[in-house]
């Protein structure tokens, strides 16, 4: 019995040797590096690290993707990050932020694409600071300058100004590619971050938070899926089975198809009168027409090259059809040099106004 089982573990070593010997000559071992994707938190916010840092430390961070007047002067914090063209700009707000920076805010502002041409009010406040857009703005390269506010970072050069007035401060920056998560890693952004949102002392309140105003990464949801890893020939005929289906049964079995008389619209003067009227109520004649005259500056600047106000005004004009130099021969070309100069209408001209604008737009 004793030598039965000596020679059953012999065997067994003897085959447990040549498997390792095999394995050895012919296998190999070696690491397998598995790529891990980015949460979908870190695809949404590309400043997720930067957010979780200034937490760490203490520091309190509140997000939004849009800011008005409104937000500012309801906000509890001193130092606030806006991302200019999310921001709906009006020469209160720059008032309002001008105060507001001489009283002890620090507002860090981004001149991002292509807010140059789009709004006109932050190019005023970094004027009232003496700063000059040209001197921050991307226009030319600055990979040679000597100029100390010129900060290297990863994948270039930021270019900031930095201006103190009263208590507090503004800093203008062409981008924010330094603060984001897969830029964060480089020493000189990690300088830079520390620089701006965490160097100066934490006072024990609630106002030494930063409240940053800039926008989000859409993320592909359910749909954008399917379209690019299913089929989408199948998906295509589910469709089009899926729509004869319904069309057969909403088709009636037998016999005509009695319609119910369309109501006629209101005139469109009627219409623009209600929609003036609901203004009114609220004090917004003025911010329409304000938005109105931007949007158009905005599809002259981008499609004509066309800058300035008076240049604009004479372009929309020339669209009008009225005559720039009397502009009081035609109602709505006189309305326009109003709008566009800022002077105030009454409630009777809002449909008129309305109108000239939307004629000018539709030719843009």
């Amino acid at each position: 019995m004793k030598r039965n089982y000596f020679v059953g573990v012999a065997i067994a070593a003897v085959v447990s040797g040549l498997l390792v010997l095999i394995f050895n000559l012919f296998f190999e071992i070696s690491p397998v590096t598995k790529y891990s994707p980015p949460s979908r938190e870190a695809r949404v916010n590309e400043y997720l690290a930067l957010d979780r840092w200034l937490t760490g430390m203490g520091i309190p961070v509140r997000v939004e993707t849009s800011g008005d007047l409104y937000m500012l002067s309801q906000a509890k914090e001193k130092k606030v990050f806006i991302q200019a063209s999310l921001f709906d700009w009006t020469d209160e707000a720059v008032n309002y932020l001008a105060g507001w920076i001489e009283k002890g805010g620090t507002l860090l502002l981004v001149l991002d694409y292509p807010v140059w041409w789009r709004d006109e009010e932050p190019i005023v406040l970094l004027d009232k600071f003496g700063i000059r857009v040209e001197e921050i703005l991307p226009h030319r390269s600055y990979e040679n300058s000597k100029d100390e506010n010129a900060v290297e970072a990863r994948n270039g050069v930021t270019r900031s100004e930095q201006v103190k007035r009263g208590k507090g401060k503004i800093v203008a920056l062409a981008d924010s590619d330094f603060m984001r998560s897969s830029n964060l890693d480089d020493e000189s952004n990690i300088r830079l971050a520390w620089a701006l949102f965490a160097s100066d002392p934490k006072p024990d309140n609630a106002e030494s938070g930063w409240l940053f105003i800039r926008g989000k990464t859409r993320v592909r949801g359910l749909l954008g899926t399917i379209f690019q890893q299913g089929n989408f020939t199948v998906l295509l005929v589910a469709l089009l089975v899926l729509l004869i289906v319904c069309f057969w049964a909403v088709i009636p079995g037998f016999g005509l198809v009695k319609w119910d008389d369309e109501k006629s619209l209101r005139p469109l003067r009627e219409r623009f009168l209600a929609e003036g009227r609901f203004l009114k109520s609220y004090g917004a004649l003025d911010f329409y027409s304000r938005a109105y005259v931007r949007e158009i500056k905005r599809k002259l600047a981008m499609r004509e090259g066309i800058m300035g106000d008076e240049v604009s005004l004479k372009r929309a004009l020339e669209i009008y059809g009225a005559p720039y130099k009397k502009p009081e021969d035609e109602k709505g070309g006189f309305l326009l040099v109003k709008a566009f100069r800022k002077e105030p209408f009454t409630f009777k001209e809002f449909p008129e106004l309305i109108n000239a604008f939307k004629t000018v737009l539709e030719y843009l």
